[in-house]
């Protein structure tokens, strides 16, 4: 965790930071989302959508005051602070003082909200050096047609970082969750490299391995997922030699929930009911269940202690759900979604805060219809870490 000390709250070029117990991370990794605060964070859109702009206000004023939000988007900077300012969230007074932290990068193609999904971001960590490759992993050859395939080298020709295109690899962000010690990898990364590439699954887990030798690879799921992507039932909040804890979605604490907090018949979301949505978590135990049984027994197995969260399935599939480990960590910071069922998100930020996080809700209830949440619409490039030792300030 790292702690933050700031003299005067108005002076945002001189704070100081330390970092606690922190772990010397040397060599090769993907990004680690437990490493720290976020120095550089990435959104892409090129449509205004009240919920999205409501997130990207969220991170301008909870960031770190030296962190910067890069937007890869059709629009200009003027354009997106409208959108910022029509959202009603934060004064002009206001956004004077945190548009500093604004870095859009104007591009000529039209990304979609998913800055996740077409981006892998590896480091190098040399010392206090650090080198950054902004990675393109390849999807299904349908996602090929979409603009976000040129995200990664946007970043490259813009931020100075190296590009790398994973071929035939379909390692997107949404399906893989890194942290300092594990790469955990969704079966379905393997299962599309082989269907979509011909690609040996055998020889990816040996390229993961051999290039990243600090975090041991972990393959999560056997013939299927719980979930399209594993970032929307598994979540890391701690990998280090002192404490590991892991969140995973949990249809029996969910029904149990429901059950000690709503009233028959009451509806939970939008027109769901409480009997209807413990129907379908039924339903999903049945399909899904050993693939969730298999996950905490493998996080066990490493040492994790796993802690449950509420999952809500809404129609019997891998897609449509509403889920609370799709989060965003930022140091001791957790960004997640709000559906706007407040006595079911109450018992979320008590398991949140019992761990040692400040639990920040966003509000999403109409978007992940859309098959994405908070972790999905983000990326990061860059984290406070290996820069931070104690009394070092940051200039």
């Amino acid at each position: 965790m790292i702690s933050r000390v700031i003299g005067n709250e108005n002076n945002f070029n001189k704070p100081v930071y330390y970092q606690k117990n922190s772990k010397k991370l040397e060599g090769e990794y993907v990004l680690p989302e437990d490493s720290g605060e976020i120095k550089n964070l990435v959104m892409t859109f090129s449509s205004y959508d009240d919920e999205y702009i409501k997130a990207m206000v969220t991170f301008l004023k909870n960031l770190n005051p030296n962190s910067k939000i890069t937007i890869i988007s059709p629009f200009s900077k003027d354009q997106i602070k409208s959108f910022i300012i029509k959202s009603n969230l934060i004064s002009n007074e206001e956004l004077e003082k945190l548009e500093y932290k604004l870095n859009p990068i104007k591009v000529n193609y039209y990304p979609t909200i998913w800055a996740r999904d077409f981006l892998q971001v590896f480091v190098n960590y040399q010392d206090k050096n650090e080198q950054i490759t902004t990675a393109k992993p390849n999807r299904h050859p349908g996602y090929e047609l979409r603009p976000d395939k040129q995200v990664a080298k946007t970043l490259s020709e813009n931020l100075g970082t190296n590009y790398e295109e994973l071929k035939g690899f379909p390692m997107d962000g949404g399906n893989t969750i890194a942290t300092k010690n594990h790469l955990f990898l969704g079966v379905y990364a393997l299962k599309e490299a082989k269907e979509y590439y011909n690609q040996d699954p055998n020889e990816i887990v040996k390229f993961l391995t051999k290039r990243f030798p600090n975090q041991k690879l972990i393959i999560v799921g056997n013939e299927k997922q719980p979930t399209f992507h594993i970032d929307m039932f598994l979540s890391v909040l701690k990998d280090d030699d002192n404490e590991k804890v892991a969140l995973l979605a949990d249809p029996d604490l969910t029904i149990k929930l429901l059950n000690e907090l709503f009233d028959n018949n009451e509806k939970i979301y939008d027109y769901y009911t409480k009997e209807e949505i413990i129907r379908n978590l039924q339903e999903y135990q049945n399909k899904y269940l050993s693939e969730l049984k298999e996950t905490e027994l493998k996080l066990q197995k490493e040492g994790f202690k796993v802690r449950k969260m509420p999952f809500i399935p809404l129609s019997v599939n891998d897609r449509d759900c509403l889920t609370y480990n799709n989060m965003l960590l930022d140091g001791n910071k957790i960004y997640l979604p709000s559906y706007g069922i407040s006595k079911l998100e109450q018992q979320v930020k008590k398991i949140l805060e019992e761990e040692g996080f400040e639990p920040i809700f966003i509000d999403w209830k109409d978007n992940i219809r859309l098959n994405g949440a908070i972790h999905c619409i983000t990326n990061v490039i860059d984290r406070w870490d290996n820069e931070l030792s104690k009394d070092e300030k940051l200039a």
